[in-house]
């Protein structure tokens, strides 16, 4: 072996110094944006698999929603965070004065993350006091997951759908958190109402991230006359047709 003399000596460990300190610099800024958790890159496969077996009515919608809201509490929401590129999906958000603003964004192609997606997904981001309005929603199922700021969440069954108006029953009336979630088909929990709590502190508004599963196999309730065809998946309950429980229609900010 090689004597080194004390000057060299000295700039190979200074050397090595510095290539240690970069490393945990760039670790502590997360600069290796692609080394994503293989727990994260998993779950969004089973949650992938998920819409799969229900597509292909190996799942029924109410088994659909017990599974995939055990696996929601699974969630590593800040991987998942740095998964979609947060940061970047909402640097300079403009938000909206009246309901929500919708964002759409893709998966990186990583290994493990199946190139076709099962779900549509969007990311709904609220200023505090606005709400993502009640509303149901006919052959589609739904998942919702809370990535930022804090809503009062609340959910209805639907009993009866009239010419104008659909009769709805409470299930749900809670406070949401980050990483909690919830869901909605045709079978349970069909009409949702989100009301953004707060604004976090760091300048972010409150956000979700929804999966749907839209055109399901089955039609499940009987198409009005005149109304949208039963078969197709659709969003209901914006006006002219109201949404009302009992003899009170209700308001949403």
């Amino acid at each position: 072996m090689q004597a080194l003399s004390r000057r060299e000596f000295a700039q190979q460990a200074l050397g090595s110094v510095l290539t240690l300190s970069l490393l945990e610099t760039l670790f502590r800024c997360d600069a290796f944006a692609d080394d994503f958790k293989p727990a994260t890159v998993k779950w969004l496969a089973d949650v992938n698999q998920l819409g799969w077996d229900l597509k292909d009515k190996k799942l029924e919608q109410l088994e659909w929603q017990k599974k995939v809201e055990e696996l929601y509490k699974k969630a590593d929401v800040a991987d998942f965070l740095r998964l979609i590129d947060f940061d970047k999906l909402t640097d300079n958000l403009e938000m909206v004065d009246n309901g929500a603003r919708s964002l759409s964004f893709k998966f990186p192609k990583v290994e493990g993350i199946p190139e076709k997606i099962s779900w549509g997904r969007q990311i709904f981001a609220l200023k505090k006091g606005r709400s993502v309005v009640p509303h149901g929603h006919n052959n589609m199922a739904t998942a919702f997951l809370i990535l930022k700021g804090e809503f009062r969440g609340r959910h209805y069954d639907r009993v009866e759908d009239e010419d104008e108006h659909i009769i709805i029953k409470p299930t749900i009336d809670r406070k949401f958190k980050v990483g909690e979630c919830s869901t909605v088909s045709d079978d349970k929990d069909n009409v949702h109402w989100f009301l953004a709590l707060d604004e976090p502190r760091d300048g972010d508004q409150s956000r979700q991230c929804r999966a749907h599963r839209e055109d399901l196999p089955r039609p499940q309730r009987p198409e009005t006359e005149g109304g949208p065809d039963p078969r197709q998946a659709h969003r209901i309950g914006r006006r002219p047709q109201a949404v009302r429980l009992g003899r009170n229609v209700l308001n949403h900010p």
